[in-house]
Formats: C-alpha cells, structure tokens, sequence
C-alpha cells in the first residue's frame, strides 16, 4: 500500500502510555512494535548477575547430584540482590535432598539471669543481621529448666526453645521431675533426649549421673512424642568404643529400644544426634569423613530397621566439639543435617556462625563469618 502511494486507512491505537497516541500510520504502528519486542527481550535475556558475581558453585556439594545449568538464574527478587539461602536451597532440591538443616544449642547446667538476657539479646540480634540463615536453618535452643521462662518469652520466634530431659510419664507423684504434659501446655514444642551426660555412667565416661539406660530414653522418648513434642534424640560412643572398632555397634544398641517403641510416623517428629563422647566438651572432633562414614551407617541401620523412607527422611545432627572453623566442612557431609551443640552455644557469635555455616556455600562462608563480628 505504501509503496503504490495509496493512503491508509487510519489504524486506532490503545496505548498504554501516559502521552496521548490516537492514530498512527501502520508503519509508525510497526516501529513501535519492533522497538518494543527488542526492549522485551533484552530484559527477558538479562542475567542474574548479582548472585553468580558473588556465590560461585560449590566446589563441594552435600547434594547427590549435580545441580542443574543455570540454577543462578531468576533468584534476584528485589533491588538489594539475591539472598544466598535462596540459591542454597534451590541448590539443595536440585540435588534431591530436601532434609533442612537444624542446629540444637545445649546450654546444659550453665546461665545466671543476667547472662541469659544477654545471650537471648545477642542471639535476636543475630536473628535481625541474618533473618534468612535462622529461617533456612532450624534452630533451637535448650537453657536450663529454670530459665525455661525466661529465654521462651523474650528469644526470636525464629528460635525454638526445647527442655534439656522429660520425664517417662504424665504429671504425678515425681519429685524432681518435668513431664511432656507440662512442656506443651507451656507452649514449648521441642525436648532433647538420650544425651550422653544422662545415659548409663559407664558408657559416658562422666561418672555417675542419671544412669539412663537405653530402654529408659526410648521410654520418654515416646510419651513426649505421643504428647505432641519434637524430640533430639542422642546417641553416641565412647573414645574406648571408638578404637575398639565398636562405632556402629553401640549406636545401633542404643538405637534399638527406640526402634522397637516407635511408630514410622514417630519418627517423622524425631532429630538424631549422634555425639561421639570421647568429643564433647574435649576440643577433640572427628573427622568430616569419620563423621560423613558414621552417619551413613546409622542412616543404613534405620534403613532395614524401620524403612528406607524413614531412613532417607530423617535429619541426623552431628555433635562433639562443632565450632566456626569446622561447621562449614562438616555441614557438606551428604549424611549430616546439622549439629548440636555445646559449648559454643553459650557465645552468640560463635553459635551464629555455625548456623550459617549449615547454609552457605563453602566459598562465601568467610564472608558470612565477618558480619556477625561484635554480637
């Protein structure tokens, strides 16, 4: 039409354009359409440049595969970039293990009121500095009994409290005793059983206690799990085991009576914890490997045990001396969800650390560690 110098008819243009644009010529009409396919798609075709700058791949994954080409791409959701817990999960689903990270903090016997408020205080700062690692990573924490109250009322709700032991049955006739009955009812939801510390003294090595037997910690397991309560439930051997090549043996042992009283569902509400004694508290820790190899292990038992489905779906921590400078090699382990710990727990910035450990890629993890620096 143009090119036989006839006029066109005059086409009506709807534009979405503040100014006003009634009638264009086709040709204007079709400029107008090239420019804005061009201007489309060079913004469909920008990368997610801000994350791949910062986060390279891991150079060691915990995944069971590799991730998939370009996994980078679409995470950037708003103007400040991308947060690297994103791109840990999606990492982590791509992978084919969904089990998310939790990491326990046992403040056993320690705490006056005031360093309590401290620590709470420091730890919900931690929270404000890096709210997506404490929303990627379970946390929790277990004060002593007596400051239950205290640190439930005023910690972050991102951190979960739990008690540190619960009695075998309902309230009663118990002196000295805690019961699954009043943990929910104070709105608790978490509890810790089975610690080295309580077990039969001459498998842990701390002298006489609680003297809890296997059967026992199976037995509070499950009424604080019939209760409605998540349990950490904690397994571990001594140094005397360990070189007598017994590892896996006494784990199993004390896995059994567990074993026997729950039910599959049970153990959906259950997080183990396997803490070689000869390492808690000791500034001694196994190995990444040793730690991967055990894990592996109990993993295995549970699979013929109880299911491969319980098995595969079941978060198992690590414990015995975790600190900052280990947590980021030892969270890598395919086999390990987590840790509990112990004496770092009782320092803000240490715990904050091994939390983002749980989450962040080995190359950036140095980073993360300088900004919780003066908690």
């Amino acid at each position: 039409l143009i090119g036989a110098h006839v006029s066109p008819p005059r086409m009506r243009f709807r534009s979405p354009f503040t100014f006003p644009l009634r009638h264009v010529s086709p040709s204007t009409f079709i400029a107008l359409i090239m420019f804005s396919l061009g201007l489309s798609s060079s913004i469909i075709k920008t990368p997610c440049t801000r994350l791949t700058a910062q986060a390279p791949r891991r150079t060691v994954t915990r995944m069971t595969a590799a991730p998939p080409p370009g996994l980078n791409v679409g995470l950037c959701g708003d103007d400040e970039g991308c947060l690297v817990s994103d791109w840990v999960d999606a990492w982590r689903v791509a992978g084919g293990t969904t089990r998310k990270f939790v990491v326990g903090g046992n403040w056993k016997c320690n705490g006056s009121v005031e360093s309590v408020s401290e620590l709470v205080g420091s730890l919900n700062a931690a929270v404000e500095a890096h709210e997506d690692f404490f929303t990627n990573c379970e946390v929790i924490v277990a004060p002593p009994m007596l400051h239950l109250a205290a640190v439930h009322k005023t910690i972050n709700p991102l951190i979960k409290v739990a008690a540190q032991d619960v009695h075998f049955a309902g309230n009663g006739a118990y002196t000295g005793e805690v019961s699954a009955d009043m943990l929910i009812n104070f709105g608790l939801e978490w509890v810790i059983t089975g610690h080295s510390e309580r077990r039969a003294a001459p498998a842990t090595g701390y002298g006489v206690m609680a003297d809890e037997s296997s059967e026992l910690i199976a037995r509070k397991t499950k009424y604080a799990l019939d209760k409605g309560l998540h349990v950490i439930l904690c397994i571990g051997e001594t140094l005397e085991d360990r070189e007598a090549g017994n590892t896996l043996a006494v784990c199993k042992e004390q896995l059994a009576p567990a074993v026997e009283l729950l039910s599959p569902e049970d153990w959906s509400r259950v997080v183990l914890a396997y803490e070689p004694v000869w390492a808690i508290g000791t500034g001694k820790s196994a190995t990444k490997e040793d730690a991967q190899d055990t894990h592996e292990g109990i993993r295995s038992y549970l699979a013929v045990a109880v299911s491969p489905e319980v098995a595969s779906a079941l978060r198992i921590q690590y414990g015995g001396s975790v600190k900052p400078e280990n947590a980021g090699e030892l969270a890598m382990q395919p086999d390990i969800d987590g840790f509990l710990v112990g004496g770092a727990a009782l320092m803000a910035e240490s715990f904050a650390n091994i939390v983002g450990a749980t989450i962040t890629p080995v190359d950036l993890y140095p980073h993360v560690r300088a900004s919780f620096d003066n908690l």
